[in-house]
Formats: C-alpha cells, structure tokens, sequence
C-alpha cells in the first residue's frame, strides 16, 4: 500500500526564500522517492506571479530555481491552481515565507475541500508569519515578551524624524545604544539588523526589501536556541532538544551578532551550534513545556520550528514560531531528530502518515510505515567508509560534501555506510550520523575531544522518547554512539570501498590514494599520479600545452614567490619593520572585527607598499597581455580558496598580498574590492598553510555587455574509465564578483548554474564536449573529476582553469544536474554516485560515450 500513495510537494513561491524552498522540497522528495513509487510524486513549481508548473523530477536537483526556471516556464503550460486530482493526494506545501508560511496556499487547498495537507492550518500559519501578530497573541497567553513596534515604511519616508523620535521613547536599547530592525512578515533570517540610530536608515531599507511592515525591538539578552516539534501519529505533541546558536563573527556590521541565512546556511560563516543547549536539564524541560503548550494553543499541526532566546533570569522569550521549518538535510530538525533515532526518511515518512491521518477512515487510504532495508544479495552487506572532514581550508566544504554523500548512499538502501571522519591533525574517527549532521567541522571536533555532553544527551533523549515515534525509530543508543578512533589500516580490514569527499590537501593530492593502493582499498576518483599533478595548477597547464588540442590551452600564467617579492620590496626601500607594521595592523584589524582605521603611520607605509606592489602588477598584466585585470591564487589549493579575481589590480592586489604576508585565515571581500558593502557577510577563505607561491594568471574579460559576454566561465563534468571519460553537459557559471566564491559554489541557493549554456548553439556544446573528453583521456583522469574553463565566444577557444579529481559533492554542486541532463547518463545523484563507485571498483560500466 505504500507504493500507492500520491504525493504533490510545492515549492518555490514569490519569497526571497524560494531557494531555501527548493532545498526543503529536495531533501523530501530524496527521502521518499524509494519507498514510494517514484512516479507518484509530483513536484509543482510556484513562479513569482503565483502561476503553478509541474516540474521534472531532474531539476529538484538543481542548486537554484533560477538555474531551471526559464525552461520549465517556457516549455510547460501554466496554471493559476495546481490543485490535487484526488481527496485522497497528500499536499506537501514547502514554501517558505510568504504565500507559504502566511497561509494562503494550505487556504486553498482547505476551500477545495482537500483534508490530507501536510503542516498547520492556513490560520495558523498566517498568525505566526505575523511577527507583531505573534508577539501581541503570546502576550495575551502570558508568555515574557520584548518591547516591538511596528512601522510602515510609507510612514517612515512621510515623516523620518516622527518615527525616529517614537523609536526613542518606546525601544529600549542595549548598552551600545542598539536594536533590531527586521521584516514583520518574511523568514526568520534574511532582512535582519542590529543597529544603533544613525544606521536606521540602512537597516530599514534592508528590512523593506522582504517587507513594507517592519518590527522594531529591543535586542534580547541570553543564549539563543531553536526547537523542533513534532507530532506523533496518536496527536501527541513532541518537542525534540532545543539547539543552542552561538554567533562566533566579530564584524562589526549591521549583520553582527545576528542569526543570518548565511551563518544558518553556509558552514564557517559565524556560527556555531550546540544540541542540545548548554543548560541543566530543568531549563530544557521548561522550554520544551513551554513549546507544547504554544504549539496547542496556536493550533499548530504536523511539525514547527520554534526560535528563542533563555536569559539570564531563566526566563524564556520566544522569537519567531515557524510552521513551515526548514527541512534541508543538515538542518536543525534532523539534527534534533537524530538525537531521538530518526533519520530523514523516517521522519519524512511520519510526516506522510500525520498527512494522511487526516483523511476520513477509509481501507482505500494507505498509510506509509517505515521501509525496512533489504537484506537481499551481496550488494546489502557491501561496506563504504566515506570519509570527509580534513586538515585544508576547504574542510567546511568538505564537510558538506561528505554528509551528502553518506545521506545519497542511505537513500539508496543498498550498502553499509561508515561515516569516517578526518580532524586537523588527521586522525580518522567512526562517527555517528548525529556528528555527521553538524554544522561545522569545529563542532564536531568538539564533540570528538570530550563527548561527555553528547553522552549524556544520548541518554537524556532515551528518556525522553521512551515509546514516542514507534515504528519509526531505530534504538537511541544504537543510533547514538561515542565517537571511535581508527588506524587507517583498521579501517581498510572493516571496508569494501572508500569514498573519499576530502578537498585538497593529502585528500586530493595523492598521498591518501597512495596509502589506499598499499593497503589494496578500491576507492573513487583518479589515482596517485594524476591526482598530485592536477593539485599543481600551474604544472597542469603546462600538460595542456603539450597536448596540442585544437582551441583548447591554457592561460598565460607566472609563478611569484612571496620571498623573492619580499626581498625585491626590501630593494625599492620598504623596511623589514615597516612590512611588519602592516601586517600586525592587518592582524589587528582582524581581532577587532575589520574596523581598525590605519594610523596616520601606517598609512604612509600602506602607500608606499602599494606603490611597490602596483608597479609588480602593472609589469605582470603586460607579460600576461591581461589588461583587463589579474587573478591570483594559491598553486596547489582549492578551486575558490585564496583566488582573487580582480578587474582593478593595482588596488585590490596590495591589500590581498597583505593578507597573504599576514597569514590571515580570511579577509572580508569589502576590504578586496570597492563594489563590496562594508556590511557584507561574505569573505574570502585562504588556505590553511601559509603560502610561499602564488600563481599570477591572465584575467579573460571584457568590458562588453554582460548580456552576452565574450568570456564565458563554465564548469564541465567528466565520468567514466580513464581513457573512456564521458564529457557531460557543461554549464555556465557567471559570478557577481567576477570569479566564483565558495559560497556561489557551494551554498545552496546562493549560485546560479545555466546547463547547458546560453546562447550556444547544439553543435558548439558538442564540440566543447569533444575537447573535454579529449583532454580527461590524454590526462588519465578516472571515475569522475570536474574541468574549469573559460569560453570565448568569439574565436571558440577554450581556456583551462584548473581540473578537480574530487569536486565537490555538497547538494549546491552542478555536475548532479549536469549527470542528470546529460542525455547519455541520466542519473539522479544517488545513482550518480553508485556509478561512481561502481567505476572505483573497476566494474565493467557500460556508457554510452558516442563522442563526448
């Protein structure tokens, strides 16, 4: 009966949130689509004008809507409503903010008479999008609340001073004379702002970009928590452990302090997480009481996710109740949930029996169970370590990789998966999925030094959950284990296959495969030799020269050593003590959030250095005929860390030097680039050891429109047996910044990734597939690797950026779409990566590579 469910999930809708949506409907549709029919479920994409659009399963894969949005609104025919052609069809609404969040959408479905809807009441729903709504009803209940208001911004451009002057008198502020500005009606992270007066205006109008209705409050003092409840099947109400948010970055923007979706997000970015929160077990329980209570009282339903803070008085303020909660893979909510043994597919499959509880008995209504793995043939008992985590600067991105690797294998319900982890000082641990789901590779290092808190949070769940979610849950303690410290040889005893999703470092550059040889370990990706000459850029280019492919070369590059320059700055007459200067203020400007101004001393120096500095620049942009800009980065590094790409060299490229000679293990983009805010969240990651060479490369640009630029960045997926590589369909990667920063990368939602390019014609593609191919077998890569190039559009010529034996693997990566949309594969990514360990195997993988 399972397999005969109909499932409709809804993402997307008019919100900033709609990327975020995307990743909640994938995460669910990943979870679901084996134990129930695949073809059962349907996705419906809601546009910006709120017109409905059945959507291919392929693109749920993708990193953006805006990666997919032109070809499904050109090619399929819109709808004002998608509505279920069956009572009995379960509705999945996971749209975030508004017209998902506020109601509107459950309403309709509710006035067509639909019962099996998953989540709260449209009237619920549209009381807690309602921040002031909320505020004023939790108020009424007898819950502590802070001091708000609400103004329209038509008011605040009538009359700036009134507003002003009732802010004053009704907002206490904080000892810096701050507080929070943020959008009435929208998610909980994106518009936020912690100012004093004179930024109010800057803070409102970042409010009125998701809202016209903006709350003003005092900023609340204590440690901020998020809850996730959960009701079981008999309507008893489950609130799980609360998470504990502590914000790490010490910017002093309009952003610090504040819980942003790029900190909740993007791993490393100022935020750290701690489940459960760092309290006795007393004031648990008191917000876990309070949150079953809120939650019945607001006549919630399904799930929530309720945001707080507990102060110093033990008193407990609520911040924001979100009844459509994020539902991406390494969110809050499978975190929490892990603690009480459920994974993401048994929580995805209660979530489906809550939804059609609610439906009329009837035989004819099946009521999914929780899918028992196979244990049929050889395949169920095949074991994969994957291992992630690290010692490079790129191990946040690691880490990402590595759980979405493990989350794709469990979906597939063929193997036994063992979650190894790598710490800096590069010791492997067997850990448990609860360490795998965290936030951060700090954190779990933490857990991994003195798991004391997770201990006895283990039992503190086991108590808690006692007969809650049976039928759904594996055992607490079985699921929930202290991590385990292996030798590599061990670990090689224990396994069939490793799956390594490490980036950079001994990882990536032959040294673990190497070691995987000896030890005869079968695992994915290139081996030895061609992995450690693709970790050399520069030496990687100069293997394309040799190959002679017809428009397809490298880019002019040089090689310049950091104490050759600093030897040469000696020369023109800038002191060993005055670089020293620079560089203590570099490091200074750092422990005080990027705000300390250059002494008038310093400032001298900084000019005379940069003097220096340009004067280098300028001769390299004439060797490398690169005047358009520079790009500078590490030789032996990943693809966005330390790379800088400037269209003004001679004032970007002194600063970025800077940071080198300082050893900073990031800069803010802001002090990198003129067209970067000051309160921007984004920075530029440098590599973990400190740099003796950078590689200076010609910068491909242009001036012309950037409709349709003459240089185009595009990334290529590579896949098969080496000297048989299949050349997938290759995408265009444009950039903001001109190159691609680990966030476009790899955060999801935050890049946007058009497959196959625009603009190029059939013939164009398969020709650029053609010289892929060629390049990946003349190379030797195996398995699987990424290939970076620049297009020029005008004279058809390729040109190489660098090549990556073992490309990202996070949910935001685009060789999933491109193995997806390539005709000749067409995989989804689970069966992607069994493909790939199938080529790891050495197992005879028929492709059909025809001539790509």
């Amino acid at each position: 009966m399972l397999k005969d469910i109909n499932v409709i999930i809804f993402l997307g809708g008019p919100s900033d949130e709609r990327n975020i949506s995307l990743d909640s409907a994938r995460t669910f549709f990943d979870s679901i689509r084996k134990p129930i029919t695949e073809k059962n479920i349907k996705l419906i994409l809601v546009s910006p004008e709120l017109d409905f659009y059945e959507l291919s399963h392929d693109w749920i894969y993708s990193n953006a809507i805006e990666d997919f949005e032109q070809h499904v609104t050109k090619s399929t025919e819109a709808s004002k409503f998608a509505g279920a052609s069956d009572l009995k069809d379960e509705i999945c609404p996971l749209l975030h903010g508004r017209y998902g969040e506020d109601g509107q959408l459950t309403r309709i479905f509710e006035e067509a008479g639909r019962k099996a809807i998953l989540g709260s009441s449209s009237t619920a729903l549209e009381l807690t999008l309602n921040k002031s709504a909320t505020i004023c009803r939790l108020s009424e209940l007898g819950y502590k609340t802070v001091v708000n208001m609400v103004i329209r911004y038509a008011d605040w451009q009538e009359n700036r001073s009134n507003v002003e002057s009732i802010i004053k008198d009704t907002i206490p502020m904080d000892e810096q004379g701050r507080f929070i500005v943020k959008p009435n009606d929208c998610g909980s992270s994106d518009g936020v702002s912690l100012v004093a007066m004179n930024r109010l205006e800057k803070a409102i109008s970042t409010a009125t970009e998701h809202s016209h209705n903006i709350l003003i409050e005092e900023k609340i003092e204590g440690r901020e928590f998020s809850l996730i409840i959960l009701q079981d099947l008999d309507g008893t109400i489950v609130p799980l452990l609360p998470t504990e948010v502590e914000i790490t970055d010490i910017t002093q923007t309009q952003t610090s302090g504040i819980y942003t979706r790029l900190k909740k997000y993007m791993p490393g970015t100022g935020a750290r997480h701690i489940t459960p929160m760092r309290v006795d077990d007393a004031q648990i329980q008191k917000i876990r009481a309070e949150a079953e209570h809120i939650f019945e009282q607001f006549g919630m339903s399904d799930w929530a996710r309720f945001d707080g803070f507990l102060t110093a008085d033990d008193h407990v303020i609520w911040s924001d109740l979100n009844g459509v909660p994020g539902y991406g893979q390494d969110s809050f909510l499978f975190q929490q949930a892990s603690l009480f043994g459920l994974d993401h597919r048994a929580v995805s499959l209660l979530l489906l029996q809550r939804c059609a509880g609610k439906l009329p008995p009837s035989p004819d209504t099946p009521f999914p169970q929780r899918e028992k793995g196979s244990k049929k043939g050889v395949r169920a008992r095949f074991t994969i370590a994957v291992i992630g985590g690290g010692k490079t600067s790129e191990r946040h991105v690691s880490r990402m990789s590595w759980l979405n690797v493990i989350q794709k294998l469990h979906a597939l319900n063929k193997y036994k998966i063992i979650n190894i982890f790598q710490d800096e000082d590069g010791a492997y641990w067997i850990v448990p999925n609860f360490v795998a789901l965290q936030h951060t590779v700090e954190e779990i290092e933490t857990i991994i030094q003195d798991p004391h808190h997770y201990q006895r949070a283990i039992k503190f769940a086991e108590k808690l959950r006692s007969h809650k979610f049976d039928g759904f849950v594996q055992s607490v303690s079985k699921t929930n284990f202290v991590p385990k410290r292996i030798a590599l040889e061990e670990l090689a005893k224990m396994v069939d296959f490793m799956f390594i999703t490490l980036h950079g470092g001994d990882g990536e550059d032959g040294t673990l495969q190497e070691k995987l040889n000896q030890l005869g370990v079968s695992y994915n990706g290139s081996g030895v030799a061609v992995s450690r000459l693709c970790m050399d850029k520069f030496e990687t280019s100069q293997e394309i020269a040799r190959f002679n492919i017809p428009r397809f070369s490298g880019t002019r590059q040089r090689v310049l050593n950091l104490h050759e320059l600093t030897l040469k700055m000696k020369r023109e007459g800038l002191a060993e003590t005055e670089l020293d200067l620079l560089t203590e203020w570099m490091r200074r400007t750092k422990t005080l959030g990027w705000t300390s101004m250059m002494s008038t001393k310093e400032l001298q120096v900084y000019k005379k250095y940069a003097k220096i500095i340009s004067k280098q620049v300028r001769r390299f942009q004439d060797e490398l005929a690169s005047e358009a800009g520079l790009v500078l980065k590490p030789i032996s590094d990943g693809c966005s860390s330390g790379v800088i790409v400037s269209q003004n060299p001679e004032r970007d490229i002194p600063m970025y030097l800077l940071a080198v000679q300082a050893n900073l293990d990031k800069v803010p983009l802001f002090m990198l680039y003129d067209n970067v805010d000051e309160d921007s969240e984004l920075f530029l990651n440098m590599p973990s050891k400190k740099l003796k060479t950078l590689l200076v490369e010609q910068y491909l640009g242009s001036s012309e429109s950037a409709f349709k630029p003459r240089y185009v960045e595009m990334t290529v997926g590579v896949v098969g047996q080496k000297g048989a590589m299949m050349s997938l369909l290759p995408s265009e990667t444009p950039s903001y910044m001109g190159g691609l920063t680990v966030e476009e990368k790899f955060c999801k939602g935050v890049g946007t990734n058009l497959t196959p390019p625009q603009g190029l014609t059939a013939e164009c593609v398969a020709s650029i597939r053609r010289r892929i191919k060629v390049f990946a077998d003349r190379l030797g890569l195996d398995g699987y690797a990424r290939i970076d190039i620049i297009y020029d559009r005008t004279l058809d010529h390729m040109y190489l950026l660098e090549v990556n034996t073992l490309p990202g693997l996070t949910p935001a990566t685009i060789i999933y779409t491109q193995a997806i949309l390539t005709p000749e594969l067409n995989l989804k990514p689970s069966e992607f990566l069994d493909k790939i360990i199938e080529l790891g195997l050495g197992l005879d993988v028929a492709l059909d590579l025809t001539d790509f």
